[in-house]
C-alpha cells in the first residue's frame, strides 16, 4: 500500500470514529430531552452516515414532529427516502 493509499485509509477510519461520536452525543442529547428536535436530526444525520437509513427516517421523523416547520428536516427526509429506495432498487 501506498502512503498515500495508508493515508487516505487512516483518514477515513479518523472521519468514521468522529461520526459514531457524534452519535453517541446526539443520542445521549435525545435520551436526555427527548423534546429536542435538533437533537433528532442530528441524530438522523449521524445514522445516515453510519448507513443505518432506517434509523435516520424515524429520527428524522421524530424531529419534524417536533418541528414541522424545519425546511433543512424536510429535505434531510426526502434524501434519505430516496437513498432508500435506491439501496432496495426501487
Amino acid at each position: 500500500m501506498t502512503a498515500w493509499a495508508e493515508g487516505m485509509r487512516r483518514n477515513k477510519q479518523d472521519d468514521l470514529s468522529l461520526v459514531e461520536r457524534a452519535y453517541a452525543l446526539y443520542r445521549k442529547a435525545v435520551d436526555a430531552d427527548p423534546s429536542h428536535a435538533k437533537a433528532h436530526r442530528g441524530l438522523g444525520v449521524a445514522s445516515v452516515k453510519l448507513g443505518r437509513l432506517d434509523e435516520a427516517v424515524q429520527s428524522i421523523e421524530e424531529a419534524l414532529r417536533l418541528d414541522p416547520a424545519d425546511a433543512d428536516g424536510k429535505r434531510l427526509l426526502e434524501a434519505v427516502r430516496k437513498m432508500q429506495a435506491q439501496k432496495q432498487g426501487r
